[in-house]
Formats: structure tokens, sequence, C-alpha cells
């Protein structure tokens, strides 16, 4: 995934929706450039001796030849980080089939740990301590982007390093080559898609979807029905529709907690008549098929082709203008951005049967 623009991106899995991000780290997919040091001149980088993950021959060999010392490349950024921070890089294998990352965190609590990737067993070969995570993606063509979270909440920490290594650097006997591509460095509780920086950080705009509506949006009857899943919990509401009238006043719409709950909320004259919670929480890339069904007084939630809410007294508001997909807000004003895919959004002018909302879901 990259973000080469601010607009959602077209994926397998539906169209990429994600808030404001931003990659601390500079240079980004040039480490043999300032400020990213080199710890030794047996490694080295040469660009454009492989295809990296957005089909440019920007990716860098990287030469480990040291067996008394496990070789990387390494980024400092100084400044308290008092929450959740995420580092990833792009990695394949040459001659080297074993590589991986680190994030240092130091001043005050210090604490480090690599993430030490088998990319033929696709496996991690070490466990994390508490507080950090480890992921990987693969990307295609022998690329993996190596992912690792730490919870630097309290830690009262004055900067990170952040380091890539070619080969295994639990064996500092270990040489051999791997390709780097990609780095990123953000304040975020999980990675976000790929920002490419050069001299200066980067920051990707929201994306989201805003679509005036031709007359007034159909309240009196209706079905809402699309696909829907999450790349993290952010602990914070996050909207996948709205239809309003550009204020939550007068609105229906669906969000995602922080917590990963899918709810349908309708609000009428500035008051909530009617908020519908699914009883259980969306499991992280996982695609759940929703459908709201409206009519009257009625509105009913299904997940994958079940009802789990209804609520059977709801005057809804009338007058909504305009639809929004992925956030809330209009022009400027937008917040609460989707981390994550909607796919087959469709909107309908009938409630739809429950055998339609399954066959809807593939069932």
């Amino acid at each position: 995934r990259t973000a080469d623009i601010d607009d959602p991106r077209e994926e397998s899995t539906g169209w990429l929706f994600e808030g404001e991000g931003e990659n601390l780290l500079l240079q980004s997919s040039t480490q043999q450039t300032a400020p990213w040091v080199i710890n030794a001149l047996s490694a080295t980088l040469v660009s454009g001796n492989s295809l990296a993950p957005d089909d440019t021959l920007t990716a860098e060999l990287y030469d480990d030849t040291s067996v008394t010392d496990a070789q990387y490349t390494r980024q400092d950024l100084t400044g308290t980080f008092n929450a959740h921070v995420v580092g990833s890089a792009h990695l394949k294998a040459g001659t080297s089939s074993i590589f991986g990352i680190r994030i240092a965190v130091f001043g005050g609590t210090t604490i480090f740990t690599d993430a030490v990737f088998d990319s033929v067993a696709k496996v991690f070969l070490n466990t994390p301590p508490t507080g950090i995570t480890f992921d990987y993606e693969e990307v295609g063509n022998g690329w993996f982007r190596l992912i690792m979270v730490v919870d630097c909440t309290g830690l009262n920490n004055t900067g990170v390093d952040f380091r890539c290594y070619p080969c295994n650097p639990l064996d500092v006997s270990d040489i051999g080559t791997s390709y780097i591509w990609g780095a990123q460095f953000e304040i975020s509780p999980f990675a976000t898609s790929y920002i490419a920086t050069e001299a200066t950080a980067i920051t990707r705009s929201d994306d989201n979807v805003s679509l005036p509506v031709q007359g007034n949006f159909r309240m009196s009857e209706g079905c809402i029905s699309l696909k829907a899943s999450i790349n993290g919990n952010t602990g914070g509401n996050r909207y996948v529709f709205t239809i309003s009238t550009g204020s939550l006043n007068d609105s229906v719409y669906m969000i995602i907690t922080g917590s990963g709950a899918i709810n349908i909320v309708v609000r009428s004259g500035g008051v909530t008549v009617a908020q519908i919670q699914a009883p259980s929480t969306m499991v992280i890339g996982q695609v759940y098929d929703i459908a709201v069904n409206y009519s009257g007084d009625k509105v009913e939630l299904f997940i994958d082709g079940l009802s789990v809410g209804v609520d059977l007294s709801i005057i809804m508001p009338l007058g909504l203008t305009h639809v929004q997909v992925g956030a809330f807000g209009l022009g400027g004003a937008v917040s609460a951005e989707l981390f994550g895919h909607i796919k087959d959004l469709r909107f309908y002018d009938r409630n739809l049967t429950i055998g339609e909302i399954k066959y809807l879901g593939g069932v």
C-alpha cells in the first residue's frame, strides 16, 4: 500500500480509507543518504538493484560482510514520544533470507528489541517483550513489510532510533545481502500505508469521499449495504459513512468504536433518537458484511446475514443532502476518519429481505 495521493486507494479488499498520518523518517527510501547512518564500511547500499514494491528501481542492496558485528542502517529521532509508536520497513531476501528491524527508546526508561524475521518460514525468530508487538505484511515479489509497535506511554524518553538489519542480528556471524525500501516511523497504535519522504517529514491528508445528493436523500425507506474491515483499533470512534445536512445534528451514520464495535446512529434535531451496537467487536483484517434496513419507525442492523439489533421507535431526519464515506465533515472540517477498507457500498430505495442481504454477503 502506498499513500502517493490523498484519496482512497483501490485494493483487493476494497477502498482503503485512512486518517491523517505522518512519516517522521527522512529519506525514507534512500538509506545511503543522511540522516541515515551505516554503522560500518563493510555494509554498502547501492540503489537501483531491484524493483521496489511500487515497481520503481529504487530498492537498495545492503551487503553485510562482517562476521563480528550485526550491520545496520540507523536513523535517530529526538523528542518525547508519550504514545504508541510504530516503525516499519520493506525488506527482501538477497543471499540472506533472515533480516530485521529495531526500535530503541532511550532516555528515561530505555527499552529496545529486534524483530528478526525468517522470510522463508515467514515467522519471527524471537518473541517481543511486554509493550512491544511484531507483525508483517507480504506485499508481493518477495517483499515483506516488517512492523514493530512500541508503547512509549509514560517512559519519559528523549528519543528513539530506528534500524534495519540486512542479516540476522541475533547471529553476528551471519553475512549476506538483502534489499531495503520504504522505511516509516509514525505516532500511531498500528502501521498505516507507506508515505515516501525526502528531506522533510511528510504528512498524508485524510482519505474521504463526499457526495452531494440531488434533492434529498430518501429516508422514508431504504437499505444501506457494504463490506468493511479495519486495520487497527484507534481508541476513538471512526466513521464508516454519514448521511447528513453537513452537521451531525440531523444525520444517520455508522461508526466503529475504538474497541471495534459497529454502531448505527440516528440523530434528529441535535438529539440521538436511536443507537444500535453490534454485540461483538470486529477482528482486525476480517471483512464483515453489513446492512441497515430502515422504514417508518424501524431501523435494523445486520452483520454477516444475521440481525444484531433493532429499534422500533425511530423518527428519521429529513432534508439530508450529503453522503460522506470514510469520515465525517465537509471541506476542511473532516474528522474521525476510518482506518480500514470499504467495499461494495450500496444504497437501495427499499428494505432488502434477509435472503437478499445474505446473497450480497455471498452466503
